[in-house]
């Protein structure tokens, strides 16, 4: 049985990227005998986070019980018994500080196990799993709120250019929007082998996450849904606009069923959503939302077209990067005003106002004078894809899209 054990420990001595802002977020959290649940999405390699922070920290892995059942091809690990059964067998020959266990949704009754060694407070636990068995919403019952999260993101632009070995342009930049938020295909330089990856992995995600886990019985309606978010992804969108486009198609469906639909691409990570704020009432207005795509490689997968996509794609980057910061992000939007993000975090706030080109003075004038309408102390800021920044008298602060991660 110790044999699964080593199994799972040969990945550590892999080869990996080291991902510096997960590594410093993993030390705050890991010492503190809690249990730390990595989660996002399939493929935006949790396990190497782990693997890092190990190597990191020269943490002895006689003292790691580390399991990764996507490498218990035998499957011999079955239930929280059996699971007990093991790390009892390696920690007599070894004092364990640490469990790690990948991919635990795949243990029956695998809370019993973890509350168990939680309640002994000797130990730093860290579990993954997969949204295609257990959802992030699921895990306060399994756990009744004794674990911190931790979200893992796709790769942001600086990490992407720090892999390639690259120097910050506006044409990496427009590169990376295209492909590279996938970890797995970073090194890779054909391009219809990428293409090829991330179509597979789509379906892999939407099949094995959404389909199969909600019993979806009609994909080509679901399809289509998909097909809508990923056309409007810059606009707010209601359930009357989904039904309008699908009664174009004289599909007729309730509003519920497209409300669950739509819920069942966010529980698994496929889309985000960003509420409307209103700013007077200080509250959040329902059914009045942006979506965006976790990861613009499934999104362009479904449809690319520069010259139709290139500000909508701009607004995903610039909303995922405030998101992977632990931002609160919303929306504010009137007949006569609209501001694209309002970022918060503790007593911060920040107001962002995205941009293809700033082409013209009528343009410059409007997307300045939006938030010169703000008449707060919080930070202002205009990004575009211009070559030159822009200044005003004003206390409107203007930067490059590409120098995102540095403004923040």
């Amino acid at each position: 049985m110790i044999d699964i054990i080593n199994k799972s420990k040969n990945i550590i001595n892999q080869k990996i990227f080291s991902r510096p802002y997960y590594l410093k977020k993993m030390n705050e959290m890991v010492n503190n005998k809690n249990i730390l649940i990595i989660s996002w999405q399939r493929r935006v390699w949790k396990s190497y986070i782990i693997i890092d922070y190990l190597k990191s920290n020269n943490i002895d892995l006689k003292e790691v019980f580390y399991l990764n059942k996507e490498l218990d091809s035998l499957n011999q690990i079955k239930t929280n018994i059996e699971l007990e059964k093991l790390f009892n067998e390696y920690d007599k020959e070894n004092e364990v500080k640490y469990i790690i266990i990948d991919e635990i949704q795949d243990i029956e009754i695998w809370e019993n196990f973890i509350r168990s060694k939680f309640s002994e407070k000797k130990y730093n636990i860290i579990i993954t799993w997969s949204n295609s068995k257990l959802l992030s919403s699921e895990l306060s019952t399994y756990l009744t709120w004794r674990y911190i999260n931790l979200d893992v993101f796709p790769l942001t632009y600086f990490e992407f250019l720090n892999i390639k070995k690259l120097q910050n342009s506006k044409e990496n930049f427009l590169y990376y929007l295209e492909f590279w938020w996938l970890p797995e295909i970073v090194l890779e330089t054909n391009d219809d082998l990428k293409r090829n990856y991330i179509k597979n992995l789509k379906d892999s995600i939407i099949l094995k996450d959404i389909v199969n886990r909600y019993k979806i019985k009609d994909y080509s309606f679901f399809e289509k849904i998909l097909w809508f978010v990923s056309q409007n992804i810059w606009n707010i969108t209601s359930l009357r606009k989904v039904e309008d486009y699908l009664k174009k198609d004289k599909i007729k469906v309730s509003l519920s069923t497209i409300s669950n639909y739509i819920k069942y691409l966010e529980n698994t990570y496929l889309i985000n959503n960003c509420e409307k704020y209103d700013i007077a009432w200080k509250k959040v207005l329902e059914y009045n939302s942006k979506y965006y795509f976790n990861d613009l490689w499934i999104r362009n997968s479904i449809y690319y077209n520069f010259n139709f996509d290139i500000w909508k794609l701009l607004e995903n980057y610039v909303f995922n990067i405030l998101l992977s910061k632990w931002y609160k992000i919303y929306i504010w939007n009137k007949k006569w005003l609209e501001i694209d993000f309002i970022a918060q975090k503790s007593n911060d706030k920040k107001y962002f106002q995205v941009i293809y080109l700033i082409s013209s003075e009528e343009v410059y004038n409007r997307e300045f004078w939006n938030l010169k309408q703000i008449w707060d102390n919080f930070e202002k800021i205009v990004l575009s894809m211009d070559d030159v920044e822009f200044r005003d008298d004003s206390w409107i602060k203007h930067f490059k899209i590409w120098e995102l991660e540095d403004v923040l």
